[in-house]
């Protein structure tokens, strides 16, 4: 593995990953972005819908822990929730709910872009760590203009985090966290 101090952690490149429920719900919007001229690598149970998608985005299930963090090695991570017309059906859940996908591309050692607003787009863009938008029609404009400096300057912020997230320490400080808080409420 690289080690977490020097060099980028991953290949530039100008790829967006997507990993998880692949419900056209959820996930349809991936249809848009091809339509953009987006390349996307789709990670997760293959549905009906993606049919018409290009053979070689689909990557299909993998093992969370292992196999995806190593396959999903370039580029970007979206965390994003939209159906196919990019209607807003998941909205309200991306505004409270932490979504395992930035933790998860953050250990792969890739480039998050989260919406803004969400607990997840405030956070990104507190520590630098990636890519914040309001809309999917922003991404091929921030794609092609993404230079290397840049993309290995929000790698440079993640490192660190990268580290707590693969140690578990963010998930121990808030255990953590939890137990001072019930003593002082319970004694």
């Amino acid at each position: 593995e690289t080690n977490l101090n020097r060099g980028p952690l991953t290949n530039f490149s100008r790829d967006v990953n997507y990993a998880g429920n692949l419900n056209e719900n959820k996930a349809g919007f991936i249809k848009s972005l091809i339509g953009m001229g987006v390349k996307v690598n789709i990670f997760g149970q293959v549905e009906d819908w993606m049919s018409i998608l290009p053979k070689d985005t689909i990557k299909g299930p993998k093992d969370p822990s292992t196999s995806l963090i190593k396959e999903m090695n370039k580029g970007f991570g979206l965390v994003w929730s939209d159906g196919p017309q990019n209607e807003a059906s998941y909205h309200s859940y991306e505004d409270y709910n932490w979504q395992y996908k930035v933790s998860a591309y953050i250990a792969a050692g890739i480039v998050p872009i989260v919406r803004s607003g969400t607990n997840v787009g405030k956070w990104v863009e507190k520590h630098s760590l990636g890519v914040v938008i309001d809309e999917l029609d922003e991404l091929p404009g921030i794609l092609s203009g993404m230079s290397l400096i840049t993309y290995n300057s929000y790698l440079a912020a993640a490192r660190l985090t990268r580290g707590k997230i693969i140690s578990g320490s963010y998930t121990a400080s808030t255990i953590l966290e939890i137990l001072t808080w019930v003593r002082s409420v319970y004694g």
